[in-house]
């Protein structure tokens, strides 16, 4: 079932409250829809969701106009088979990659749902004890970059334990099928075009975006209210665009220290916890000062901004969330919403070991899971 997005009341800093532009329930599943730990979202260019079930091994489908398609993959290891699937991105053309831990390879599908080459990414992870994948987009020119934190193998013969490091870096694959890649964002390789303080290194490497447009957004890991903006090229600088911060910002990061029990002499590094593109123009930050606990019905404070650095306002969004027992990711303009995803159910799921969900499942509690997008400042200039 498919309605128009409610309207949001738009103000310097104000509440922007929404209905869900697609909402799928699975009492209108005809496929016998089984959700698992949802791992990933991404949104396909015609609204779909698409969303990553690391339990059952599957992406789960659901269109633009509410109905449930067949998932893609399944658990193995053969031709369109996972084991350990973890990050997730969409090709403009509807082509589906998934991205797996522990140095299993990627696994893709082409629009129509069958299994066709995938990237190789494993410079990323070989010579190393672990790799984790951590966030992958696909830019305008079809090409893939990845972020990804690994552990080094000490080597030579008086390499010891205290010689293991860590390396985190976003990198671009220029090649459809992988291979060789280029570091934009680093904590290593002086040829990237930002070094990035190990301290930071996680932080960063889950904070940035790529444009429709293939422009690299990302934000300043060093405590600075800034993003840098560029080409996902890594053939060009990275420009520093410094926001305007609120008079009341710091007297916030003070209150959510003590809520959260840090000492008043800590530092909270960076002052922005996520960074997301709206379009080519505009791009929307989640301000840490903002930064609240869980509660019902907020989904959390994001400001919006031209690229020139004009702030279009600081909004609350508000829709229906029960922190208790949702789940939710944003991706680009979109809100995605798994009602019951952090439920008891799941939780069933995963402490029965299996694969599957346990034979005495209460199918009246699984009826009650939802997944809603909800499509955020698009309509704001």
């Amino acid at each position: 079932m498919v309605g128009d997005a409610g309207a949001a009341t738009y103000k310097r800093v104000g509440v922007a409250a929404y209905e869900p532009a697609l909402r799928w329930s699975v009492s209108d599943d005809t496929l016998a829809t089984v959700f698992g730990a949802i791992e990933d979202v991404a949104v396909g260019s015609q609204g779909g969701v698409y969303l990553l079930d690391s339990q059952n091994c599957v992406v789960h489908r659901i269109s633009a106009e509410g109905r449930v398609m067949v998932p893609l993959g399944r658990r193995g290891e053969g031709p369109g088979e996972m084991m350990h699937p973890v990050v997730l991105a969409i090709y403009p053309d509807g082509r589906c990659l998934v991205l797996q831990d522990f140095h299993e390879r990627p696994v893709c599908f082409s629009a129509d749902g069958n299994p066709c080459d995938a990237p190789d990414v494993s410079v990323l992870s070989s010579g190393f004890l672990m790799a984790r994948y951590l966030r992958a987009r696909i830019d305008a020119d079809d090409q893939l970059l990845v972020a990804a934190i690994a552990t080094r193998y000490p080597t030579g013969p008086d390499a010891s334990a205290r010689d293991m490091g860590v390396v985190a870096r976003l990198s671009r694959f220029d090649h459809p099928l992988g291979g060789e890649a280029a570091d934009l964002v680093s904590t290593g390789a002086n040829h990237s075009t930002v070094a990035l303080p190990p301290k930071n290194q996680r932080f960063v490497l889950t904070s940035w975006d790529v444009s429709p447009g293939g422009m690299l957004l990302y934000a300043d890991p060093d405590g600075a209210y800034r993003v840098f903006i560029g080409p996902a090229t890594g053939r060009a600088p990275l420009r520093p665009i410094a926001l305007p911060v609120h008079d009341d910002d710091d007297e916030h990061l003070a209150q959510l220290k003590e809520k959260v029990g840090l000492a008043a002499s800590a530092s909270i590094v960076s002052r922005i916890i996520a960074t997301n593109w709206v379009d080519d123009e505009r791009f929307m930050v989640q301000p840490t000062a903002a930064a609240s606990l869980p509660e019902d019905g907020l989904a959390g404070t994001w400001e919006v901004f031209r690229t020139d650095g004009t702030s279009l306002g600081r909004f609350e969004v508000r829709c229906d969330i029960d922190v208790s027992a949702d789940i939710t990711f944003v991706q680009r303009d979109a809100l995605i919403v798994v009602k019951g995803g952090r439920s008891a159910v799941m939780a069933r799921f995963r402490d029965s070991g299996l694969p599957l969900p346990p034979p005495d499942l209460d199918q009246e509690l699984l009826e009650h899971i939802e997944v809603r997008r909800y499509d955020l400042f698009g309509g704001l200039r």
